[in-house]
């Protein structure tokens, strides 16, 4: 009996994370499908359905269950990962005659996706952190594909795509909406003791709103990411002296434990350079003034003055303001002749 061939119409979902079953089959009862919609299916013992990568390699799917003569049902295949992460979804009636619609589905292979980096992985609890996550595969630029910082909805931020396997992220939102737990206290002795929160953060193919399926197959594993109490600068020490001169920044709930000591960044406004720094401790860190120091009128006298106004912890993607008007700093006074 000759059988015609299907015609696809549409397929759900269409960003699919690609489950690690290789070492963790018997451990799992996830039974990840797509939902094929279109025309002309019948209910044979050869209806098929097979994913196409872009190098034309074609992997057949595990089962093809009949629903109606609109609908089939199309397993993934648990232990064979296509060439690209985008596949295109093909069906027959009889296992010959192959539909020909070009409608494709991402793939994001799970355990890849789970091995994610964050740069950096920790951040203040007022919001507003920009963090670049890494993955060890690209990943599908897709509309929906976000960040999770906590447990939820409105813990989620959009991914803006920086390349083919880094996205970055922005946790705008207070610690108080994100159902964090307790990580531990640096030091328990002392009465203003920083206080670490961690969370789990993961990156997620799920939409914003609607139905959301089965959220293991839309997220992933969680990674963590650490909350500190927002940083304190008070003192500037020496506030005056040379060009290029090692300065003491004084103050408290530095992430000493958590950050990389020599990723220190201090941003002076009104120059607008940044000099590098180190951490040296949870209350104190070292930057260098600035090489260059504008020209100002000081009571009378003309001095060299700038003012410390942003320093960053982890290499300049987020800085913390300091104090309200900065931190000032006076170069060497010159005469009038001088100049």
């Amino acid at each position: 009996m000759l059988l015609a061939t299907p015609k696809v119409t549409s397929v759900y979902p269409r960003m699919v994370p690609w489950l690690d079953r290789s070492q963790r089959a018997v451990e799992l009862d996830e039974d990840p499908s797509l939902l094929i919609v279109g025309l002309g299916f019948v209910n044979t013992n050869l209806l098929r359905c097979r994913l196409v990568d872009t190098f034309g390699h074609a992997i057949a799917s595990p089962y093809a269950s009949f629903i109606s003569s609109t609908q089939v049902r199309c397993g993934l295949p648990p232990f064979e990962l296509p060439g690209s992460s985008n596949v295109k979804i093909e069906v027959s009636n009889d296992g010959t005659e192959w539909s020909t619609e070009s409608f494709e589905v991402y793939i994001v292979s799970a355990l890849e996706l789970r091995k994610v980096t964050l740069r950096p992985a920790f951040g203040v609890p007022t919001g507003s952190n920009a963090v670049q996550v890494t993955t060890a595969s690209s990943l599908p630029k897709v509309a929906t594909l976000g960040c999770l910082f906590g447990l939820g909805e409105e813990s989620r931020s959009e991914a803006i795509f920086l390349s083919a396997n880094d996205v970055l992220c922005v946790a705008d939102q207070p610690v108080r909406s994100l159902g964090l737990r307790q990580a531990g206290l640096a030091d328990p002795g002392r009465q203003k003791s920083r206080l670490y929160s961690e969370i789990g953060f993961r990156l997620t193919l799920a939409p914003r709103t609607g139905r959301t399926g089965d959220p293991r197959l839309l997220t992933s594993s969680a990674t963590a990411f650490v909350y500190t109490r927002s940083p304190t600068f008070n003192r500037l020490v020496p506030n005056f002296g040379s060009l290029n001169l090692p300065l003491v920044v004084k103050g408290e709930y530095f992430p000493m434990d958590i950050a990389n000591r020599s990723q220190v960044q201090c941003f002076w406004s009104l120059t607008r350079v940044v000099t590098p720094g180190t951490l040296l401790s949870d209350t104190e860190l070292r930057c260098t003034s600035p090489s260059v120091l504008p020209i100002l009128q000081l009571t009378g006298a003309l001095g060299s003055v700038d003012r410390l106004s942003r320093i960053s912890f982890d290499g300049g993607r987020n800085f913390h303001p300091v104090a309200a008007a900065g931190l000032s700093f006076v170069g060497n006074l010159r005469s009038w002749d001088e100049y």
